[in-house]
């Protein structure tokens, strides 16, 4: 019976036991989070790390809105600056548990880079910049060395001189300034100005045609001559009569596409347009030809209109009787031999005649007056002309003549004269000074010659028409490069 009894009563403790622990409350949630980058920017991606026990659930929010999230990592961006309450709730069988923490974004700094449009740039030439940037409301260009400057977010710049710059590019934003700079190289322009003369000593009135060999990269031409007398030209290949005589300086400026430009000169000496020329040449093996001799008796057609001194290519190739512009010229005596498309004198009594009406005696000019001594000096010894101090000439002794003048000629490999410059002897003087820009057109990279030409000089006029008579005697040296 007691045994009973004692069953009873344990079976009722254990059912009261049982209805106690049915009637115990769960336990709260425990909850934490940390979050990644502790100094955000709008560009950045924040990750949210939640920890939690007793949870079964997530939630994530902000305030003001932009987080949302039901997973226990969240990752947002907050595209605005500001300050946000982030709150990670974490809820289980016994409840839910907030934890809020605050996040500081601020504004992101720019980001900024730009490219050029064109690789290799030469002067003048425009060079667009690309430019791509975040964040950046305000643009600052500046170069080194200086020459560019701009407020624009993709400007054009160009520099008039060669060399390496460097730009910079400073953007501005509410996150504050980034700088980025880039160097560039200008190359200097393969322009190149050139031209040849058909003629380089014509006489006046004769017809001159200027052949353009500037480089392919010239668009313009702009041709002028010094002293100026009408010649102006925009054509590639002009034609020009110039009427007066005298050294002319021809100038062509080219210019490219991006308005560089270039520039070449050339001396043409422009002989007087006389009606015949008759030279008396007192020579030694040193005279070079542009000279033709006559005698006392030699006459003249006053309607032949000729010259004979002073000219590259003379009318007269061969013995026996040739023409010139229509007018036989008998040749009497000569003794001569060609020398570089030059001839040399060895006889200084040639004698010429012309045939045609109206032959004008030679009793016209004063033949009496005397022939001029050969020119005595040193010439100098170089092989370069000296462009920037020049040279001086210095004479043995005075020379009686009317006229007594020095040639600079060069010619090039093809002994094509390309450049002359002239210069008379003050009277009494026995020394003649050129200077290094009297010089600066003389084109000395080939073979230039040094000449001393001494003349007494007489005039007639029969009909309007001018003749010359002239004693000459000259003095060279040929630099041969």
């Amino acid at each position: 019976m007691k045994k009973h009894i004692l069953f009873a009563l344990l079976g009722a403790f254990l059912i009261i036991m049982n209805a106690c622990k049915k009637s115990d409350t769960p336990p709260l949630p425990t909850a934490n989070f940390t979050f990644a980058p502790e100094n955000p920017t709008t560009q950045d991606e924040v990750v949210f790390t939640g920890t939690a026990q007793n949870a079964k659930t997530y939630t994530w929010s902000s305030s003001p809105t932009a987080l949302s999230s039901t997973q226990l990592t969240a990752r947002q961006r907050f595209t605005t600056a500001g300050t946000y309450q982030v709150t990670f709730t974490a809820t289980g069988d016994g409840g839910s548990v907030p934890i809020t923490k605050s996040i500081t974004v601020v504004e992101a700094k720019p980001t900024v880079d730009f490219a050029f449009s064109v690789a290799n740039p030469i002067t003048r030439q425009p060079v667009a910049i690309t430019t791509t940037v975040q964040n950046g409301t305000t643009f600052a260009w500046s170069s080194s060395p200086a020459g560019f400057t701009s407020s624009q977010q993709n400007p054009t710049f160009s520099f008039a001189t060669a060399g390496n710059y460097t730009l910079t590019l400073q953007v501005t934003g509410a996150g504050g300034s980034t700088t980025v700079s880039k160097m560039i190289t200008i190359a200097a322009p393969s322009l190149r100005a050139d031209f040849t003369v058909s003629n380089p000593n014509p006489v006046a009135a004769d017809v001159v045609t200027f052949t353009n060999r500037s480089t392919s990269d010239a668009r313009t031409f702009a041709w002028t001559s010094t002293p100026e007398e009408g010649f102006s030209s925009t054509v590639q290949n002009p034609v020009f009569a110039f009427r007066s005589s005298g050294m002319k300086i021809v100038n062509l400026v080219v210019t490219d596409e991006f308005g560089n430009t270039a520039n070449r000169s050339t001396s043409i000496l422009v002989q007087r347009r006389l009606v015949g020329t008759l030279v008396a040449l007192i020579s030694s093996s040193e005279s070079r030809g542009r000279l033709i001799a006559t005698s006392a008796s030699t006459s003249l057609s006053a309607n032949s209109i000729f010259y004979l001194g002073n000219r590259d290519m003379p009318p007269f190739v061969s013995a026996g009787t040739v023409s010139c512009n229509g007018q036989v010229l008998a040749r009497n005596a000569i003794n001569n031999a060609y020398v570089n498309n030059s001839m040399v004198f060895n006889n200084p009594t040639i004698s010429w005649a012309v045939s045609g009406s109206n032959d004008i005696p030679a009793i016209n000019f004063d033949t009496n007056k005397p022939n001029p001594p050969m020119p005595d000096t040193t010439f100098p010894s170089f092989t370069n002309l000296d462009k920037t101090n020049g040279f001086t000439l210095q004479l043995a002794n005075v020379i009686p003549c009317d006229e007594l003048e020095v040639f600079i000629i060069s010619t090039d490999a093809n002994n094509v004269r390309i450049s002359t410059v002239s210069k008379i002897f003050q009277p009494n003087t026995t020394s003649i000074t050129f200077t290094g820009a009297e010089l600066a057109n003389v084109d000395d990279r080939f073979n230039f010659t040094i000449t001393i030409e001494a003349r007494n000089v007489s005039f007639t006029e029969v009909d309007g028409k001018s003749y010359v008579f002239r004693n000459v005697a000259t003095r060279a040296f040929t630099y041969t490069k």
